[in-house]
């Protein structure tokens, strides 16, 4: 998560990218609502509720009896 928060826009050009080349494979085109949507889950994902889950999660997991 670190990585694509200092990327900056990178990810999401990366992102883009992969899911155009991959529609374009199939042979398919997707509504500009799909990219924008897919760029709104990649800021929601890397935001504070991305640290928030990942730290959550992280906390869980070190409580958890062995």
């Amino acid at each position: 998560m670190a990585a694509a928060k200092a990327s900056g826009f990178g990810v999401y050009l990366m992102a883009s990218t992969v899911l155009g080349g991959l529609t374009s494979a199939l042979g398919i085109t997707l509504p500009f609502a799909a990219y924008r949507g897919m760029s709104q889950m990649i800021a929601l994902a890397i935001g504070p509720v991305g640290w928030l889950t990942l730290f959550g999660g992280l906390a869980f997991t070190l409580n958890q009896p062995n």
